[in-house]
């Protein structure tokens, strides 16, 4: 196994134009991570932003599920506990 497949790196992705966000859940202790890729007019792609959540906890699994349109985005943590828990967030 490798670092990529022990983040579950690429696991959820989504695309909208020329940016992709990609979920990286178990990254940090499954604290979870989400990164975001910008397509580049020579046609290569660059990391643009690399998003964790502020208040992470192992195992809250930020960027288990991942959506981006236009200049907004979403990911989700699944067990965040903020609401009771595993009552998960977005």
């Amino acid at each position: 196994e490798n670092e990529t497949q022990t983040r579950d790196f690429g696991s959820n992705v989504d695309i909208d134009g020329k940016n992709v966000i990609v979920g990286a859940f178990r990254d940090d202790f499954g604290v979870g991570s989400a990164y975001i890729f910008t397509l580049q007019n020579n046609g290569t792609w660059i990391q643009t932003a690399k998003l964790t959540p502020s208040d992470g906890e192992d195992d809250d699994q930020f960027g288990r599920h991942v959506v981006i349109k236009r200049d907004t985005v979403f990911v989700g943590s699944k067990n965040d506990d903020d609401n009771g828990s595993m009552s998960g967030s977005v």
